[in-house]
């Protein structure tokens, strides 16, 4: 703590020392770091886009999942989805007349006892 009774240059926890600043050198530093690295961001930004608009205009979308470009062959997948029905009813169907059946031999078991 200074002497004198200036205290307004104290540490609040009066052990406590100020962090050193930077000088002139140091800003000057960090402001050509900046003005350097500037353009080369905005020049990998500019061709991450142009790869982007390449990427859709070749017919292809980003798979979030699996983190790379894809084509959706819609053709392809129709042929895939010509076996699987458009409802439940098949599901269903099945389900009924498996409970059918169980509710026949329980009527069965009912009579013979």
């Amino acid at each position: 703590m200074p002497s004198g009774g200036d205290t307004n240059n104290a540490a609040p926890g009066g052990d406590e020392e100020e962090a050193p600043r930077g000088g002139l050198l140091a800003s000057c530093c960090a402001c050509l770091i900046c003005l350097a690295c500037t353009p080369l961001l905005v020049c990998c930004c500019c061709c991450a886009g142009a790869d982007a608009a390449a990427k859709k205009a070749q017919g292809k979308r980003w798979d979030g999942k699996t983190g790379k470009w894809v084509i959706d062959n819609l053709e392809e997948e129709a042929k895939t989805l010509e076996g699987v029905p458009s409802d439940d009813d098949d599901i269903l169907k099945v389900a009924k007349e498996k409970v059918a059946e169980d509710e026949a031999e329980a009527a069965d078991g009912e009579t013979k006892a």
